[in-house]
């Protein structure tokens, strides 16, 4: 009994997404504006934005911008997006605040990040809105303050952000900037797992595994960990396994445990490597 805690506890941090540059660019970095991408850049496109660009055309800048971006020339790209974020264009103040926090064609600056990505939180940017949230919830650029944090998470919360409704929840299981409250946390968590987010999906099933905020129901937790494991969380990959182990909301078994375990062990997930070793033999191979 020893591992419980450790295997399925949840490790509530809020969630950062700053890996790209916000919504106006996709997971690999491309750039979007509306419908249109851009994943080649050329001569022409180059020639025909800037042309645009000049004349003030903060669209053109937008894009300009991007082009620069794809072509890892990160100082035209902060020149541009500076130039279409000081005419207000939100997606551009985004950006902007992106390139000051990954320290990409400017001196690193998360006082900067934070100036820009509140300039189109204040535009009810919902993406910005949580980034402005996490910023506050981490000190990073600001005096830490979950107070702050909690505000604008539910800023964005109130548009459906995915993220803001997790951190939310996370909020409220931790007390920090509001009083603990498993129950509202169960409220933020569901409204964002029942639209797929894998980690409030592996939060709501700890949450029934360890009876907070909600009766404990093993077959409910095994249901919410197995939704998130299908969507390769590796955490609710080993929390499934470790149910089958044991026989806790599904029929024991061990070959379950050790598929379960094995997909976690290969997402660098520690605590599966233990549990598959502590399986029987036959299992182990």
């Amino acid at each position: 009994m020893k591992n419980v805690e450790a295997i399925i506890g949840i490790r509530y941090i809020f969630i950062l997404i700053i890996l790209c540059i916000g919504l106006v660019f996709l997971s690999s970095c491309t750039i979007s504006i509306g419908t249109q991408n851009v994943t080649n850049v050329n001569a022409n496109e180059f020639l025909f934005y800037t042309e645009q660009a000049e004349q003030g055309d903060i669209d053109a800048k937008f894009m300009l911008a991007g082009l620069y971006f794809v072509a890892q020339d990160y100082e035209q790209a902060v020149y541009w997006y500076r130039r279409a974020a000081e005419q207000g264009d939100v997606n551009s103040q985004f950006n902007l605040g992106s390139l000051y926090f990954n320290g990409q064609g400017v001196e690193q600056n998360f006082e900067q990040a934070l100036y820009w990505y509140k300039k189109a939180a204040e535009q009810s940017y919902a993406n910005a809105q949580t980034t402005v949230g996490i910023l506050y919830s981490r000190g990073e650029g600001v005096e830490q303050s979950f107070e702050q944090a909690v505000y604008w998470f539910r800023k964005a919360a109130e548009q459906n952000n995915l993220i803001a409704l997790n951190n939310l929840g996370i909020a409220y299981t931790n007390g920090q900037g509001v009083e603990q409250n498993f129950e509202h946390a169960i409220y933020w968590f569901r409204r964002a797992a029942s639209q797929e987010h894998p980690t409030s999906q592996h939060h709501l099933g700890t949450m029934y595994y360890n009876a907070s905020g909600v009766t404990q129901s093993y077959e409910q937790a095994a249901l919410w960990f197995r939704k998130a494991a299908n969507q390769g969380h590796g955490d609710a990959q080993n929390n499934l396994g470790w149910m089958y182990q044991h026989g806790q909301g599904v029929e024991q078994s061990y070959e379950q445990a050790a598929y379960w375990y094995r997909r976690a062990i290969a997402q660098g997930n520690t605590n599966a490597q233990a549990n598959l070793a502590a399986l029987p033999a036959q299992y182990r191979q």
